[in-house]
């Protein structure tokens, strides 16, 4: 049987007091749901924020990778008078000569600018040495009107990948 004091309790002033209780607790949690509810949708808005960053920086990314097939890598070079021969290409009756410069790395796809030095200028210019190059698999040929009379040095820039409308990889140079 309850003793005298958890009597008391179930009196009209406690039974009101517990019921008061029990609705602030009810408000509070509900209060709780409410801010926890708020928090998911300020997560699920900061995990889409954060998707569309990741996306930008995923397309950044990209355009570098992309930009970055397109710079070019310098090489110097040494044409030896030997490496020239007849030609076998289409225009061999515009430049009947024609040498290979083996390269490593370089396409049929690449663009190589070709920057003589000063003394090979003067070579080429007497030799009527191409003011372009071609690009194959593994080489840059040049080609000539008559077979220099010297060596041909200086630096070779290889751009990988050009693009479509880039003079189907005939390169301007020396």
């Amino acid at each position: 049987m309850p003793d005298q004091n958890q009597m008391q309790a179930f009196e009209y002033g406690g039974l009101v007091s517990l019921i008061n209780s029990i609705k602030n607790i009810r408000t509070t949690a509900n209060g709780a749901y409410r801010d926890v509810s708020d928090l998911q949708t300020d997560f699920s808005e900061l995990v889409e924020k954060l998707n569309d960053v990741l996306n930008e920086v995923g397309g950044a990314i990209q355009s570098l990778d992309t930009s970055k097939a397109h710079i070019a890598a310098r090489k110097e070079f040494a044409l030896p008078v030997f490496a020239w021969g007849e030609s076998r290409a289409g225009d061999a009756e515009s430049f009947p000569y024609s040498a290979s410069l083996s390269i490593e790395g370089v396409t049929a796809e690449a663009r190589v600018d070709v920057v003589l030095d000063a003394e090979s200028s003067i070579v080429a210019g007497k030799a009527g040495v191409a003011p372009v190059s071609d690009s194959a698999n593994g080489a840059v040929v040049f080609k000539s009107k008559e077979i220099p009379l010297g060596r041909l040095s200086g630096e070779l820039y290889i751009t990988q990948g050009a693009e479509e409308g880039d003079a189907n990889n005939e390169n301007e140079g020396g």
